[in-house]
């Protein structure tokens, strides 16, 4: 594996998880069957995961000295990660989520946002080197593009995570502004959606379109699709890659883990296609809560087969 250091970007948070039976509909209420703190936000299992298979991880965020900053910064403490980026503003009451995961796995989440001075600041200490990587999301389309910027100036690489509701909340048009230098972007099935709505028999069509759109002849794209697995554009030829089948214990940080184990492959000289069986790979095992060593992961990777987009729905 490469020596390169992983630099992972964006905002941490305290999630307060309730778990129920049924997710509440519109006026209808649940009883909790458990309720928890744990850390949580877009970079945590990017990070955590990264550090777990031996790559060198420098996390950046903004957390308070509250509370739920001194959870975060406990969690984190003995994980392997250098948290040096993290930064603790005079007066920042650290971010404290919603998160309501149902017994099938799925959730919905009530975000609570830092306030912008704080997304302003995340990732301001960033000095990637040449061959390193540079992993966000879109949690603000400033600090964002002057990670890109950072990362191109460097020679390093820079995966961008694109998901609603964030770019629904900047606009389609500023977000793609603010991500155009990456390398690779990854989305997901709620963003496809919002891209073009589509019936479920066309979900793996949309999404190669979806993939060869924001990809653009520049870029490499990813959609994730769940349980369905995940479509990459790549060179202009489009891919689909099933999902083993497995029971779902809780889909929270699904995508995070693709992500991460995309990176961890590429390190390893993979190519995008086998990264993303990888991700694939990690992220079912991750959702099914079996182990994510990365012998494992490789191991399930080497079972999944990648198709030939135009093929496969031919078929």
């Amino acid at each position: 594996m490469s020596t390169a250091r992983a630099h992972v970007v964006g905002p941490l948070a305290c999630d307060r998880v309730y778990h129920v039976d049924r997710l509440p509909g519109h006026d209808e209420k649940a009883f909790a069957k458990a309720y928890r703190d744990i850390v949580g936000g877009p970079p945590l299992w990017v990070a955590v995961h990264l550090a777990q298979w031996g790559v060198r991880v420098t996390l950046y965020s903004a957390v308070g000295d509250d509370e739920a900053g001194r959870i975060v910064m406990a969690d984190l403490d003995g994980r392997g990660i250098d948290t040096n980026g993290i930064m603790h503003p005079a007066g920042l009451r650290t971010a404290t989520p919603v998160v309501i995961v149902d017994r099938t796995g799925e959730r919905a989440i009530i975000i609570d946002a830092l306030p912008e001075a704080a997304l302003l600041r995340i990732g301001e200490q960033l000095s990637p080197r040449a061959g390193d990587w540079v992993i966000s999301n879109l949690f603000h389309p400033d600090p964002v593009r002057n990670a890109v910027s950072k990362a191109k100036a460097a020679d390093a690489a820079i995966l961008i995570d694109l998901e609603l509701p964030e770019v629904e909340r900047v606009g389609f048009g500023r977000a793609m502004e603010a991500v155009g230098g990456a390398d690779i972007l990854c989305t997901n099935a709620q963003f496809l959606s919002w891209w073009r709505p589509h019936d479920r028999a066309d979900q793996i069509a949309t999404a190669g379109m979806c993939a060869l759109a924001l990809a653009d002849g520049r870029r490499t794209v990813v959609v994730t699709l769940g349980s369905s697995g995940a479509v990459v554009a790549d060179g202009g030829e489009v891919a689909y890659v099933p999902a083993p089948p497995v029971v779902a214990v809780n889909t929270t940080a699904a995508g995070d883990t693709f992500a991460a184990s995309f990176v961890r492959a590429r390190l390893d000289g993979a190519s995008n296609e086998a990264a993303t069986r990888s991700g694939v790979a990690a992220a079912s095992r991750f959702v099914a809560g079996e182990s994510t060593g990365w012998s494992a992961v490789i191991a399930t990777a080497a079972t999944l087969v990648a198709h030939r987009l135009d093929e496969f729905v031919a078929t």
